[in-house]
């Protein structure tokens, strides 16, 4: 039931391995409908970000949620066990939000 719970919240938990934040992020993918379960999203200033895609790069992470780098293919951000890049991702709506890399997602 708890992890029940986390995953219809939606929060993604940066301390996890990379592969199971990139199956968490994937299982709620019904493109180009709405997620029945859950949205995942990580909040960064308050705001919630909301993840749509992800991919696991095969570096070494430094702590996780840090925020590596900000570009035009995504936002670099430390998990557990390596680095990810979230490739799709939006904010809330009327919240304009910039990310900044050395900052973190919590």
């Amino acid at each position: 039931y708890f992890f029940e719970k986390l995953a219809m919240e939606g929060l993604v938990k940066w301390n996890n391995n990379a592969e199971k934040i990139a199956n968490f992020v994937r299982a709620a993918d019904y493109s180009p409908f709405k997620s029945p379960t859950y949205i995942p999203y990580a909040v960064y200033g308050g705001a919630k970000v909301y993840i749509s895609k992800v991919k696991i790069l095969n570096e070494t992470p430094d702590k996780p949620g840090l925020i590596e780098s900000v570009s035009e293919t995504g936002i670099v951000v430390n998990t557990g066990d390596k680095k990810i890049v979230v490739t799709k991702y939006h904010n809330e709506l009327g919240k304009d939000i910039r990310i900044v890399p050395g900052n973190y997602f919590d």
